[in-house]
């Protein structure tokens, strides 16, 4: 059994265990204190998406400082099982959690989201199919932000722009914001 530990928020300390197998491959700290110094002003209250979910840790850690909501998708059953377990002794109820892919649950759903966390298995087309729909599907607004973890550099899609970014060893992260849209209509 692996556990990690949430590095802020309420529940800073606190150890979670994770399903360790090789398609659970949790946010490393450094990465996740980075992020979420980056999202310091933009947590509380949140409506967060954690597709891909794996540990949960992400979305522990954002409930942990105080986002009002978080839905987790996962698609492996065993993984899924394991998060229920995980996330049981919280005794919160301000979560979801699917178990399908991230592809079905978006066309799904009729939610808008603060915060989406995207954590792919690495050598998947994961990111290059879901990352382009994100605003036809409704599931982002103009102040939404988008976390993806990769292992490659991102070959980032029409509509959205790079907010932060960083590197650890292999792992490239990035902070994502839809472009603004400048009307080019003439006011008369």
């Amino acid at each position: 059994m692996s556990f990690l530990r949430i590095i802020g928020g309420n529940w800073r300390g606190r150890k979670i265990s994770f399903y360790d197998r090789a398609e659970v491959r949790p946010s490393p700290d450094r990465v996740r204190e980075t992020l979420f110094n980056w999202l310091q002003g933009e947590i509380k209250g949140a409506r967060c998406l954690e597709l891909y979910a794996g540990s949960g840790i992400l979305s522990l850690e954002a409930l942990s400082r105080g986002a009002c909501h978080a839905t987790l998708v996962e698609k492996s059953k065993p993984v899924y099982r394991y998060l229920v377990s995980t996330f049981r002794p919280f005794a919160i109820s301000n979560y979801d959690l699917i178990c399908g892919t991230a592809a079905k649950f978006l066309k799904t759903t009729s939610s808008v989201y603060d915060i989406i966390f995207m954590d792919p298995p690495f050598h998947s087309a994961e990111l290059r199919n879901i990352l382009p729909q994100l605003s036809n599907l409704g599931v982002i607004d103009t102040n939404s932000k988008i976390y993806v973890e990769n292992n490659e550099p991102l070959d980032l899609p029409e509509g959205l722009a790079v907010y932060r970014e960083g590197r650890a060893g292999r792992i490239y992260y990035y902070l994502l914001k839809p472009e603004e849209i400048i009307s080019t209509h003439s006011r008369d």
